[in-house]
């Protein structure tokens, strides 16, 4: 998890393909998402893959948007990424062992929408929570842009099929499972304000190390399959 400030030296890393991306976006604010996004895709992918550095690496959209990995030493490996208000991150990943991320801050002006957005059965788990409500309704979207991430469907699918039916909580994590996507779960960790959720496979293990207080620490998530054929 990375986040990107004007100070930030954050073309440094990136590919020529990358830096004609940049130079097309005229607003500031899409920019710095941008960057804080290939800074903490690049800072995955290098903590996995043995990449000569990081501007010899860069990232795509495909034809779904989603990321598409490529340059020397990345192999088999491909990315899921997230950024928000200048807040990036990102999860590197073995094609056999896919991963969807996503990142959200609890906005109270989008409270409206987010609590609009929650099916009858997501209405009553939130209500069975002692959390904040508009944390719990955060939580909730994380879990379902990530899955849609994962499907790589984007926002374009109905948001019924991504209805999450189950909240505990899993170690450090919040689990969520869908109700029809049972095959998949999601995993919720909350860092001051912000809901950073990873969409897995049911049975895979997933470990956080203690987080301080500040985003501009970075956040690695050991990812095990346990006991499952994947």
């Amino acid at each position: 998890m990375c986040r990107y400030s004007a100070q930030s030296t954050g073309e440094a890393i990136l590919h020529r393909r990358e830096r004609q991306r940049l130079a097309r976006m005229r607003h500031e604010r899409r920019r710095a998402d941008y960057l804080a996004g290939r800074w903490a895709a690049k800072a995955a992918v290098t903590h996995l893959c043995a990449v000569p550095e990081p501007a010899a690496i860069w990232l795509e959209p495909g034809v779904l948007h989603q990321p598409v990995l490529g340059g020397p030493g990345t192999g088999d490996v491909a990315v899921s990424l997230t950024h928000s208000q200048q807040v990036g991150a990102a999860v590197a990943f073995d094609v056999a062992h896919p991963v969807g991320i996503d990142l959200e801050r609890a906005d109270p002006l989008r409270a409206g929408t987010l609590h609009s957005a929650l099916t009858p059965g997501e209405g009553e788990i939130t209500r069975g929570l002692r959390l904040d409500p508009l944390l719990a309704a955060t939580a909730l979207w994380t879990a379902k842009e990530a899955l849609a991430k994962f499907l790589r469907v984007g926002l374009s699918i109905d948001m019924s099929l991504l209805e999450v039916a189950a909240w505990r909580t899993e170690g450090e994590w919040w689990r969520l499972e869908y109700r029809h996507v049972v095959s998949m779960k999601a995993l919720v960790l909350a860092v001051d304000d912000w809901l950073l959720a990873l969409c897995v496979p049911i049975r895979t293990a997933v470990s956080a190390p203690g987080l301080p207080g500040s985003l501009s620490a970075a956040l690695a998530c050991d990812l095990a399959p346990v006991g499952a054929v994947l």
